[in-house]
């Protein structure tokens, strides 16, 4: 079964930093940071880990911002290199909608 893949946001909406993700699994991915979250381990961003726990779960928003299909002919098996390149185009598109600042540093 395919999973559903694409790109991930995690938002703190009290500050509106954005940490974007591009994950093959969007449901296991959101699962994981969660849990790493809840827990104190999330390593990608140690300055969203820091704002979790200051101000708490309910102060972030996960929303999946776009969706990559598989192709349909070919047997494509690896889609890392097309979700680094939507992921590149969703940190460029937010980052001229809401200034380059917008972007937790990693």
């Amino acid at each position: 079964k395919e999973l559903p893949m694409g790109i991930l946001q995690i938002k703190n909406e009290k500050n509106h930093k954005l940490f974007l993700l591009a994950t093959s699994d969007l449901k296991g991915k959101e699962n994981s940071c969660r849990f790493q979250l809840k827990n104190g381990s999330f390593l990608a961003c140690r300055a969203l880990q820091k704002d979790w726990q200051q101000q708490g779960a309910d102060t972030f928003h996960f929303e999946v911002l776009d969706l990559l299909s598989y192709e349909k002919e070919g047997g494509k098996e690896n889609y890392r290199e097309d979700l680094q390149a939507l992921l590149e185009l969703w940190k460029e598109k937010l980052a001229a909608e809401l200034g380059p600042d917008c972007f937790y540093k990693a």
